[in-house]
């Protein structure tokens, strides 16, 4: 084998190797960016299914002047008493807190969710917005460069004979 055919060869399998990693790289990223998404997603539809069961067993209703907090007065899971259940978004967080009263957003509260910014497309704000009766939530999570929307609404529609505070 002479010089040249080797350094032919040593060229030829660098080209190839650079080919395959790059490759690979391009696989690893899309698969990154689809666990982002993945876990974005996920926290979203449990945020969702809960202010959803939530609407469902509440009497009542609120949503902030701001359209950044939700206060809704739910029957507990046992139906002997109502409990309130607030939703607060401040800064770029979801939190949120229960009890038997209004509760009053400090550093109690749990985070539900984060990397809540306005959509790129500009089609609306992330907040909560209440027409009549109707109750509706716009949540846009942004990890890194993937935007995971939901919105979502009801009616809370519990008719209820139970005494206690108002929330």
């Amino acid at each position: 084998m002479s010089l040249v055919e080797l350094i032919v060869a040593m060229s030829v399998s660098a080209l190839l190797l650079g080919l395959i990693a790059l490759i690979f790289g391009q696989g690893l990223s899309a698969q990154m960016q689809q666990t982002s998404r993945n876990a974005a997603t996920a926290q979203l539809n449990a945020v969702s299914a809960y202010l959803n069961e939530s609407m469902r067993n509440a009497t009542t209703a609120r949503v902030s002047e701001s359209n950044t907090r939700l206060d809704m007065r739910v029957i507990n899971d046992a139906g002997t008493a109502y409990e309130c259940r607030a939703w607060k978004i401040s800064g770029s967080a979801l939190w949120y807190q229960a009890g038997a009263a209004t509760p009053t957003f400090d550093g109690s509260w749990t985070n539900l969710a984060e990397n809540l910014v306005a959509p790129a497309n500009g089609e609306g704000a992330v907040g909560f917005t209440k027409d009549g009766q109707a109750v509706s939530y716009f949540l846009n999570i942004k990890p890194g460069d993937i935007e995971v929307t939901i919105r979502d609404g009801g009616y809370p529609g519990t008719k209820s004979t139970l005494g206690g505070p108002a929330c």
